[in-house]
């Protein structure tokens, strides 16, 4: 029998998850009825909507087709969404007062200018 290996998560920005306690990745969650693997997107802890909104993921049984529809995504689509919805959301996450002074406290340091530049602040 020859196994099959299915890559479950890919980390986004896994360089800010530490500093900023921020959990952002798509994370394989089943297959379509193709075989497809479908993934999510998520936010920490939350899952992001194909319109860009974050809804909390429910428990398995509680999750309804609706939610599904429109939560997950073929790895293609989901790096679409990701590539199109995460940099405004991390624009308002570093435009937060607390995460916006820390940013202004590190001014000086490679990794805030690295940030600064990567979303345009």
């Amino acid at each position: 029998m020859k196994l099959k290996f299915i890559p479950s998560r890919y980390e986004i920005f896994p360089e800010l998850k530490e500093r900023f306690a921020l959990d952002l990745a798509l994370e394989w969650r089943r297959n379509n009825n193709k075989g497809e693997p479908l993934f999510c997107i998520k936010v920490n802890g939350n899952v992001m909507h194909k319109d860009g909104s974050l809804e909390y993921e429910s428990l398995p049984s509680s999750r309804t087709e609706e939610f599904l529809k429109n939560t997950r995504f073929t790895l293609k689509k989901a790096q679409a969404l990701a590539n199109k919805h995460i940099p405004k959301y991390m624009k308002k996450y570093f435009a937060q007062p607390h995460t916006a002074k820390f940013l202004k406290d590190h001014e000086n340091t490679a990794w805030a200018k690295e940030i600064k530049k990567k979303f345009n602040l």
